[in-house]
Protein backbone atom coordinates (compact mmCIF):
# COMPACT_ATOMS: atom_id res chain seq x y z
CA UNK A 1 0.00 0.00 0.00
CA UNK A 2 1.36 3.40 -0.94
CA UNK A 3 0.76 6.51 1.10
CA UNK A 4 2.19 8.80 -1.57
CA UNK A 5 0.14 11.78 -2.64
CA UNK A 6 -1.08 11.97 -6.21
CA UNK A 7 -2.30 15.17 -7.78
CA UNK A 8 -5.91 15.16 -8.98
CA UNK A 9 -6.33 18.90 -9.11
CA UNK A 10 -7.86 20.47 -12.21
CA UNK A 11 -5.69 22.77 -14.36
CA UNK A 12 -2.61 22.01 -12.29
CA UNK A 13 -4.08 23.61 -9.17
CA UNK A 14 -2.36 22.63 -5.97
CA UNK A 15 -4.55 21.83 -2.94
CA UNK A 16 -3.19 19.12 -0.63
CA UNK A 17 -0.93 19.01 2.39
CA UNK A 18 2.81 18.50 1.91
CA UNK A 19 4.62 15.41 3.18
CA UNK A 20 6.21 17.58 5.88
CA UNK A 21 2.83 18.91 7.05
CA UNK A 22 1.43 15.38 7.17
CA UNK A 23 4.43 14.09 9.11
CA UNK A 24 4.16 16.87 11.70
CA UNK A 25 0.40 16.34 12.17
CA UNK A 26 0.82 12.55 12.30
CA UNK A 27 3.44 12.97 15.05
CA UNK A 28 1.09 15.25 17.01
CA UNK A 29 -1.70 12.67 16.77
CA UNK A 30 0.70 9.91 17.89
CA UNK A 31 1.76 11.95 20.92
CA UNK A 32 -1.86 12.85 21.81
CA UNK A 33 -2.77 9.16 21.79
CA UNK A 34 0.02 8.33 24.23
CA UNK A 35 2.62 7.20 21.66
CA UNK A 36 1.08 3.80 20.86
CA UNK A 37 3.01 1.32 18.72
CA UNK A 38 1.66 -0.05 15.45
CA UNK A 39 -0.67 2.84 14.53
CA UNK A 40 1.58 4.87 12.23
CA UNK A 41 -0.48 4.22 9.09
CA UNK A 42 -3.71 5.16 10.89
CA UNK A 43 -2.08 8.34 12.22
CA UNK A 44 -0.73 9.22 8.77
CA UNK A 45 -4.16 8.76 7.16
CA UNK A 46 -5.85 10.74 9.93
CA UNK A 47 -3.34 13.56 9.44
CA UNK A 48 -4.03 13.64 5.69
CA UNK A 49 -7.79 13.72 6.26
CA UNK A 50 -7.57 16.48 8.88
CA UNK A 51 -5.20 18.65 6.86
CA UNK A 52 -7.14 18.22 3.63
CA UNK A 53 -10.39 19.09 5.42
CA UNK A 54 -8.73 22.21 6.81
CA UNK A 55 -7.45 23.17 3.37
CA UNK A 56 -10.83 22.69 1.73
CA UNK A 57 -12.28 25.25 4.14
CA UNK A 58 -9.82 27.80 2.74
CA UNK A 59 -10.25 29.84 -0.41
CA UNK A 60 -9.04 28.33 -3.72
CA UNK A 61 -6.10 30.77 -3.82
CA UNK A 62 -4.98 29.77 -0.31
CA UNK A 63 -5.25 26.07 -1.23
CA UNK A 64 -2.83 26.40 -4.17
CA UNK A 65 0.12 27.66 -2.14
CA UNK A 66 2.73 24.89 -1.91
CA UNK A 67 0.29 22.00 -1.85
CA UNK A 68 -1.63 19.66 -4.12
CA UNK A 69 -5.10 18.12 -3.99
CA UNK A 70 -5.82 14.59 -2.82
CA UNK A 71 -8.60 12.31 -3.87
CA UNK A 72 -10.29 9.57 -1.82
CA UNK A 73 -8.03 6.85 -3.23
CA UNK A 74 -4.89 8.70 -2.17
CA UNK A 75 -6.02 8.44 1.41
CA UNK A 76 -7.77 5.07 1.52
CA UNK A 77 -6.69 3.35 -1.72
Amino acid sequence: MSLELKSHAPNGAEAAPSQEQIARRSYQIWEQEGRPEGRSVAHWRQAIAELQSEMLRRSPAERRVGTRELCFWDIFG
